[in-house]
Parts: C-alpha cells; structure tokens; sequence
C-alpha cells in the first residue's frame, strides 16, 4: 500500500488490527514484550526472528516511552506499584507498599477463570466493576482486580532516609482450566509467554493441558 502521509498509514494499520478478529487478543495489551510475541502467533510475520528483531528495535529507540502518553489518551489502565522506606540511627523505619491491578477479558475468558488467576473471589471483581450478572463479560473489557497493601518494620543504626521503589517476587503456580491458553494465562499474570514456557519446559506454546500445573 502507499499512503498520503505516515499519519494516514498508522491510523489504517490501526484500524486494520482493531477490526480483525485474528488479533483481537491484541486489543487492551499493554506489554510490548508480551504484544510483539502475539502478533507473531497470530501469524502476522512469517520471520522466525520477529519477536526478537521487534523487541531490539523497540528498545534500541526507547519506544516504550511512548506508552505512558497513548495509554493517557485511550483511557487504559495499567499495573503501578511503588514503595517508600525511611531509616534513621536507633529507631524502627517502616516500608510500606502497594498495588493495582487491571486485566483485559480475552476470548474464552470467564470471570471464574480470572478470579482463579489473580487468587481473588468472582464476588469481588463484581463488585469493583460494578458487574450486576458474573456470567456476562466481554472481550476488551478492562477489570480492575482490587489492591493490596503491606506494611513490615524493622530496626536499623544507621542515619539515613531515603525514598526508593523496590520489587518483590514469590513463586506462583497456576493449574491450567478448560479453555486457558498460554496467552491468556501470561496476560493474566503479567508475564510473557517465553517466560512461561521457559520456566515450564513447554516447546510447543500453542499446546497446553487442562489440570496442568504451570509455574509462573
């Protein structure tokens, strides 16, 4: 195709992804990591070095700075964490850290299957998206899963304050249900799909079982 302007072609390649029901589990993803790997599965690209030519030009050019200005305009909400910490000679500090989360419905998806995943209850997605009957959802619909917060304290002898973000990961396992696909099990947890198949042994991505426990 030729184009007028670049405009002219971002806005068909747009609306061409938009409207296709091929890559529909694009719709609402916000990792790029996560959304070159499913478009290559959705067969977009036939090279098997897309996902990796992709992810090193997005991060050759920083692309991803350009996530926080689109997402502020589309009206979608993303995961945010942050913590503070504060130490001083002889006394306690506290750290105290919290988080949001939200999930895009993909097809197959119930809100049992994402109440299970997140480790919550279908009563409590209901209630903080306002769903009046559990068995509608849609696919594009962005929930938002609750919050957490965690205080710990501890005692330290040095003078110092300080204000940081930190990150904190356990071990998760998830038992794969009818109608799960690594896709959506990894959009669920914030993951990528190589990841899960790396940390499971998993060669074909596109084959997994019901009542598999996958580590995540």
């Amino acid at each position: 195709r030729v184009y007028a302007s670049d405009s002219e072609s971002i806005t068909h390649y747009v609306e061409y992804l938009s409207g296709c029901s091929r890559y529909s589990n694009l719709i609402g993803e916000t990792d790029a990591a996560t959304a070159a790997e499913e478009i290559y599965e959705d067969g977009y690209a036939t090279d098997p070095d897309y996902i990796a030519e992709l992810e090193e030009i997005i991060n050759e050019y920083n692309l991803t700075a350009w996530d926080s200005l689109a997402f502020k305009y589309s009206g979608t909400v993303v995961t945010t964490t942050g913590s503070t910490s504060t130490s001083t000679s002889s006394t306690s500090s506290s750290s105290t850290s919290s988080s949001s989360k939200s999930y895009t419905v993909a097809s197959g998806d119930t809100l049992t299957s994402i109440a299970k995943a997140y480790g919550t209850t279908v009563s409590a997605i209901a209630t903080a998206n306002n769903i009046s009957n559990p068995d509608y959802i849609y696919v594009g619909e962005v929930l938002t899963i609750g919050s957490s917060t965690s205080t710990s304290t501890s005692t330290s002898t040095s003078t110092s304050s300080t204000s940081s973000s930190s990150t904190s990961s356990s071990s998760k396992s998830y038992t794969v249900a009818s109608g799960d696909t690594l896709t959506s099990i990894a959009k669920a947890y914030g993951v990528s799909i190589s990841t899960l198949a790396k940390l499971n042994n998993i060669s074909n991505t596109n084959l997994i079982y019901a009542g598999t426990t996958l580590k995540i």
